[in-house]
């Protein structure tokens, strides 16, 4: 006879309403909402919504980039309640010793090295949340796939299984008596075939103090001495109207717009910036650079005219800032 839980949920399937223990697929859970490498506009709301909600969110997976992963739950407590989460990213054939699950990394601002617990924020009951931030997964090789994810707080206490070659943990006796586990496998990591030479990671900041509310901002990339190159950029987020900040590989210029966005104050994301040499002879000049600037307006002759923020500026010396793929 099944009972529906009393505690933050994530489901197995989509016919799940919080009953243990759950009936039918059990390794593709609609609330691991896979996003692959294009972020979800406003994923916080857009996740919530009903009609989200009422469907899996289903995209190709690719090797040599970053993908994009999203948790969300619904309240099935009596009061409001915040839970803490993980994901796992575990080749299928080792989901069941959890030894091998490798956890992502969040998309946090702190930058903080091994970051690993995201937060779904407070919840009434009967609420939807939706992870503060996206999960990372970084570069995945070209294989299938279980994503596994954790919900756990002080209150709702949700330890790591333990397991041995002996007695391996099945996602079935996880979710017997409880639904603070999801599996989300994937079938293939498609191959992609851009394999950067170099990349490196940076933050784009909007400072707080700035002026303009949800203003337009202008994001110019500049190089020097890396005319046989390409580029490629890549975003955590989008900006505030859903656009994705991201350029397809393409051959870099001495000046080039990567695009025009709206960011208020505070708004944050990773950026990746991958380059890739076209020649067989790959070096690089000691003065050469490739900068990322971001303006508030278009960069004019008259710099009265416009407010230049301190760019985020990425130099490439011998390849030193980078790292190498």
């Amino acid at each position: 006879m099944s009972t529906t839980v009393e505690t933050p949920y994530m489901r197995p399937n989509l016919d799940n309403q919080g009953e243990v223990p759950p009936v039918g697929e059990i390794i593709y859970s609609p609330d691991v909402c896979f996003a692959g490498i294009h972020p979800i506009g406003n994923f916080q709301e857009a996740l919530k919504q009903p009609e989200s909600y009422a469907q899996a969110i289903e995209n190709e997976a690719f090797s040599n980039m970053d993908n994009y992963v999203y948790l969300r739950c619904k309240n099935g407590a009596t009061k409001s309640v915040a839970i803490q989460a993980q994901l796992f990213a575990v080749p299928k054939n080792k989901s069941m010793f959890p030894d091998a699950w490798v956890p992502l990394s969040v998309d946090s601002q702190e930058e903080k090295e091994g970051n690993i617990t995201n937060v779904i924020p407070a919840m009434q009951p009967g609420e939807i949340g939706v992870t503060e931030a996206p999960f990372i997964w970084k570069s995945p090789d070209t294989e299938s796939y279980s994503l596994i994810a954790r919900l756990f707080s002080d209150e709702f206490p949700n330890d790591m299984p333990q397991s041995s070659d002996l007695k391996p943990v099945y996602i079935a006796d996880l979710l017997k008596d409880g639904l603070l586990w999801a599996q989300r496998n994937i079938a293939e990591v498609k191959f992609n075939p851009n394999q950067p030479y170099m990349k490196k990671d940076i933050s784009l900041n909007i400072p707080t103090d700035s002026m303009y509310q949800k203003s337009k901002w202008l994001i110019l990339l500049k190089s020097h001495k890396f005319d046989t190159w390409d580029i490629q950029i890549q975003a955590s987020r989008t900006d505030e109207e859903g656009t994705e900040i991201a350029m397809e590989r393409r051959r870099m210029e001495e000046q080039a717009i990567l695009g025009t966005y709206v960011m208020s104050p505070g708004f944050y994301s990773r950026v990746s910036i991958m380059l890739y040499p076209t020649t067989v002879d790959v070096t690089v000049a000691d003065d050469a650079y490739v900068n990322l600037e971001l303006y508030y307006g278009i960069p004019t002759a008259d710099k009265e005219a416009t407010e230049k923020v301190t760019p985020t500026v990425i130099r490439v010396s011998d390849a030193s800032d980078f790292k190498k793929h």
